[in-house]
């Protein structure tokens, strides 16, 4: 389940957000995946939404309540998804220092 394209992508821009259902939202310019860390449902839960556009991006980061936009469009609109956890960005055979910082960031909940 683990993304090695996102652990070697170099093309990466995260948000980390105050709302009481969303912690962070990343997006994979490479890959077009849009991940999202929510908060309800645990803090090692990572959604990934693969192969979302640019504009679904720009939008999260446009919006004024990141959570409402989140029940609106990911959830409203029934994406479908893949659900992962911090588990599965790092095993045995990945080293966290050779993951791109901001794919790193995002892993372990930093910033």
């Amino acid at each position: 389940m683990r993304r090695p394209d996102l652990l070697h992508s170099r093309s990466l821009n995260m948000e980390t957000v105050q709302s009481s259902n969303v912690h962070s939202a990343l997006y994979d310019y490479e890959s077009e995946d849009f991940y999202i860390r929510f908060l309800r449902s645990g803090p090692d839960d990572i959604y990934r939404y693969p192969g979302r556009t640019i504009h679904e991006w720009v939008g999260f980061q446009n919006s004024n309540s990141k959570g409402q936009w989140v029940w609106n469009r990911p959830i409203g609109e029934g994406w479908p998804f893949v659900l992962m956890t911090q588990r599965d960005f790092w095993t045995a055979d990945v080293d966290p220092d050779d993951v791109h910082p901001t794919a790193r960031d995002f892993a372990l909940r930093r910033r």
